[in-house]
C-alpha cells in the first residue's frame, strides 16, 4: 500500500509540524506501507511587497503548478492514499477537488485544528469562545472583525479559500481523522458527513528508562498568546508564594506578563525550549499547567507529560476533557462560562490539593504514564492508522 502524506509547513513550528514528522517517520518503519511525503513551508512567502503579491496570486489560483507536481508525484509512484496534514495557505484547500478529478485516490485529512469552521482555526475572539461562524454557516462575521491574525485582508483570504472549498471539503474527503470526540462533534455540527468522521488522537514514541523525580515546579510549555490562558495560571501562582511556576515559551503576552510579574520570584520565565530542553523541563515537573480558555484540540505538551508520567491540571471542558480525566490522570478544573478570576482561583485550588497529598501525585503520575501506553505511544496508535487507510483501499 503506497500512501502519499502532505504537509503545508507554518512559519513558526508547532504541533502540527510535529505530528506530521513523527507520523512520516513510524509509517516509515512499517513493512505494510509504503510511504512518500510532500511539504511546502510558509516561509516561502517572506521577502518584498512584490514577492508576497506573486504568492497571494498562486494561493488565489489554487496554485496550479504546485497541484500538478502533487498529481505527478501519485501517478509516479503508484498512490493509492493521499493523508494530508494542513494545506493553508500554500496548497490550499482547492488541492482536494483537483485529487479527486485527476486520480482515483482516497483522501485522509487530520483536522488539526477548527479552521474549516472558522478561519482563525479557534473558535475564539476577543478574549472568549466564539461560535458565531460555526452556527451561522459563513464568514461575515470573520472578515468583518479581523479574526485572523487581527487582520481584515488575511481574514477575507482564508474566508474566501474556505468558502470556496465548501462543497468539496464535504465531498471529496473519504476520511476525517479527529483528534478527539469533541473536535468529532464540531465537524458533525458544521454538517460535515458524520460516516466519514473517526477520531484518532495524537500520539508519540515512548522514551525508554523514563524517570520521575518529586518535582521541583509546575510547568506551562506552549504559545503565550491570550486563548492559551497564560495569565489566569500566572496569577493563581502570584498566590502562591510557596509553590514554583516555569513557563516555556513565547508569544505576543510574553513581555507585557513578564513585566507585570518581575516581582513574584516563584514565576519564572524560561523562553523558548527547543525539544531537549524541554524534556529536561519535565523530568522534574510536579504537574503540567493547560490552562487554555479556547476548546484546544489535542495538545501535544498532554502527551509529552503522560509520556513522563507527569499529570495535567487543567480545564473541564473542550477538547482536554476528553483526554484527562479527573482525579485519574490529572485535575480538571472549571466551566466554560467562568470568568478569569474564576479560572485563576480554580487553578490555585488544584495546584493547593495536588500539594496536600503525596500518594495523590503518585497514583495520577501512575495513572498518567499508562494513560499513554495504552493509547498515546506511537506503535500501537500507528498500527490503528494503517488500519484505517487498508479499510479505505477496500472499499474502492
Amino acid at each position: 500500500m503506497n500512501i502519499l502524506i502532505i504537509h503545508n509547513y507554518y512559519k513558526i513550528r508547532g504541533g502540527e509540524d510535529i505530528v506530521f514528522e513523527n507520523e512520516v517517520d513510524a509509517l516509515k518503519k512499517s513493512s505494510s506501507v509504503k510511504v512518500v511525503s510532500f511539504c511546502v513551508n510558509n516561509r516561502e512567502t517572506e521577502g518584498g511587497f512584490f514577492h508576497k503579491l506573486a504568492y497571494l496570486y498562486k494561493i488565489l489560483s489554487g496554485n496550479r503548478k504546485l497541484k500538478n507536481e502533487i498529481v505527478k508525484i501519485i501517478k509516479d509512484n503508484n498512490i493509492g492514499i493521499v493523508h494530508i496534514h494542513n494545506v493553508f495557505p500554500l496548497i490550499t484547500p482547492f488541492i482536494y477537488r483537483s485529487l479527486k478529478k485527476h486520480t482515483k485516490v482516497k483522501i485522509v485529512q487530520t483536522i488539526h485544528n477548527f479552521r474549516f469552521v472558522c478561519p482563525s482555526g479557534l473558535l475564539f475572539r476577543d478574549g472568549k469562545i466564539c461560535r458565531v461562524c460555526l452556527e451561522n454557516k459563513n464568514f461575515r462575521e470573520c472578515v468583518l472583525s479581523g479574526c485572523y491574525r487581527k487582520s481584515k485582508l488575511f481574514s477575507a483570504l482564508y474566508s474566501f479559500l474556505i468558502e470556496k472549498s465548501r462543497k468539496s471539503l464535504r465531498s471529496d474527503i473519504d476520511c476525517y481523522l479527529a483528534l478527539t470526540d469533541f473536535t468529532a462533534s464540531i465537524l458533525a455540527e458544521a454538517g460535515f458527513p458524520k460516516y466519514k468522521i473517526k477520531v484518532r488522537g495524537n500520539c508519540l514514541p515512548d522514551i525508554k528508562n523514563t524517570v520521575r523525580d518529586e518535582g521541583e515546579y509546575y510547568l506551562f510549555i506552549g504559545r503565550i498568546s491570550p486563548e492559551k490562558g497564560v495569565e489566569n495560571a500566572v496569577k493563581a501562582f502570584a498566590a502562591l508564594p510557596e509553590c514554583k511556576l516555569v513557563i516555556a515559551g513565547t508569544g505576543e503576552s510574553e513581555s507585557r506578563l513578564k513585566e507585570k510579574y518581575a516581582a513574584y520570584e516563584n514565576i519564572l520565565f524560561f523562553g523558548f525550549a527547543d525539544d531537549a530542553a524541554k524534556e529536561r523541563l519535565l523530568s522534574h515537573a510536579k504537574a503540567v499547567i493547560v490552562p487554555s480558555i479556547w476548546y484546544e484540540n489535542f495538545p501535544m505538551v498532554i502527551i509529552e507529560a503522560f509520556r513522563h508520567g507527569i499529570p495535567v491540571i487543567s480545564n473541564n471542558w473542550g477538547a482536554v476533557k476528553g483526554i484527562v480525566s479527573d482525579n485519574v490522570n490529572g485535575l480538571l478544573f472549571g466551566k466554560e462560562n467562568d470568568t478569569d478570576e474564576k479560572r485563576a482561583e480554580n487553578i490555585a485550588e488544584s495546584v493547593r490539593l495536588f500539594e496536600s497529598d503525596a500518594s495523590v501525585r503518585e497514583r495520577l503520575g501512575d495513572n498518567a504514564r499508562q494513560t499513554f501506553l495504552n493509547k498515546m505511544e506511537s506503535g500501537k496508535s500507528i498500527a490503528g492508522l494503517i488500519r484505517i487507510y487498508e479499510e479505505l483501499e477496500n472499499d474502492s
